[in-house]
């Protein structure tokens, strides 16, 4: 059978795009595109959504760190660009200069380095002293909350919101067993033989904030590919949730930090934004509405056969209770309150793993969204680095999905 030269250039061209679809060639550090079968960028790894030749085409082989600082533990990769890579003596050869506040000679920015060490073969600086001695990068203002009211820094606002957390819970009213050490992560061996938190007083959980935070557990699919869309009965919820969050102390300093930035010129704009960027639903699967920051960040997803997300401890507490996750152990912990774990989740007759999860426990449903909300205004798609009860250093990573809702959120432990 003979073809024409027309229909030969037309099954070509067909054959190019949808390769093309499915490569990272001219894509690398891109936005997130829905229409893609797979992603090109940082937050892809974290996701589990690369195409098969973002290593090779992104990553120079997987060999540096160039986009990939603060990533998930991929046991795949030859070197890692994480916290942890220096404690397992596995970090990639320019993890330092990439991820730990060294830059290139001229580079002139605080993308990635707010709240480094001091480094004197940087041109300029991003810490709190930076200001003191008059050598700021030019972005210092804006990433690291350098500007505003003197003393206001991304630091003592953390502070304030720490001391001020009416809702948090603590002391006797929370008991945690942390148990065993995990040495290989990787081997998902559950060393735990009891559940991570042994008792939460059920008083405080019906008071503040919360009741009207659990009322939202329940409002999500945790399968990508799922339909998420909210009913009326849901939209109610969330807007019950928000009233009860902006009316505490939390949400206020919050609101003061941001207007006083010149974010925000009024509390229901930033009401607004706040809604918008956590309950939006958005597409992880490249077809329904399936996902959220919030379902996310706070209730957990499971794509590609594997947990993503589920950063809140009062979620995975609901899910101990209900035998839906079993708690393997610990990797690293940091004051105050955090804990990097690794567990499974049952679910459907399935088991699901996180290999690493952090959690800040205690904390109230205002306070992780208030600090979140910030570090993502202010540095998104990077590491916040910032101190909090009482000067014990920080890091919260965000991650921007589908151009200015948060992909995800949590502190880097």
């Amino acid at each position: 059978m003979l073809f024409s030269p027309i229909l030969v250039l037309c099954l070509v061209l067909h054959i190019g795009i949808a390769a093309s679809a499915d490569s990272c060639s001219g894509r690398c550090n891109s936005g997130v595109d829905s229409s893609k079968s797979c992603q090109c960028n940082s937050a892809c790894e974290t996701y589990g959504d690369c195409c098969t030749d973002y290593q090779s085409e992104c990553l120079g082989g997987a060999y540096s760190c160039n986009s990939r600082c603060g990533e998930s533990y991929n046991s795949g990769n030859p070197c890692h660009c994480n916290d942890l890579c220096s404690q397992y003596s596995n970090c990639c050869t320019d993890y330092d200069s990439q991820c730990s506040g060294g830059v290139d000679p001229g580079v002139d920015s605080c993308s990635s380095r707010c709240g480094e060490s001091y480094n004197a073969a940087n041109p300029c600086h991003c810490n709190d002293q930076c200001t003191q001695y008059s050598n700021c990068c030019t972005d210092y203002d804006s990433l690291c909350s350098g500007g505003g009211n003197p003393g206001e820094t991304l630091s003592s606002l953390a502070e304030a919101l720490w001391e001020a957390d009416d809702n948090g819970i603590g002391g006797s009213d929370l008991v945690f067993n942390r148990q065993a050490y995990l040495s290989n992560y990787a081997a998902r061996n559950d060393l735990s033989s009891q559940p991570l938190f042994t008792y939460v007083n059920p008083a405080k959980l019906d008071t503040g904030t919360w009741p009207t935070f659990r009322a939202l557990l329940d409002n999500y699919i945790r399968f990508t590919g799922s339909s998420d869309t909210n009913t009326a009965n849901e939209e109610r919820e969330i807007e019950n949730f928000l009233d009860e969050v902006f009316n505490t102390r939390v949400m206020d300093l919050t609101y003061d930090y941001l207007f006083n930035k010149g974010y925000f010129s009024s509390l229901s704009a930033f009401r607004s934004y706040v809604k918008d960027i956590w309950f939006t639903s958005y597409t992880r699967s490249g077809g329904v509405l399936d996902s959220s920051a919030f379902e996310h960040t706070f209730v957990g997803e499971v794509k590609n056969g594997k947990v993503s997300g589920y950063h809140n401890w009062l979620a995975f507490y609901e899910d101990e209770l209900e035998g839906n996750v079993n708690y393997y152990g610990y990797t690293s912990d940091n004051e105050p309150n955090q804990i990097l774990m690794q567990f499974r989740l049952d679910d459907n007759g399935s088991s699901y793993y996180k290999e690493l999860a952090s959690i800040i426990y205690g904390a109230s449903p205002e306070f992780e969204l208030a600090i979140f909300t910030v570090c993502f205004k202010e540095n998104p798609n990077a590491l916040s680095t910032f101190t909090m009860a009482g000067g014990i250093t920080q890091k919260v990573q965000t991650w921007d999905y589908n151009g200015g809702y948060i992909g995800s959120a949590y502190f880097s432990v």
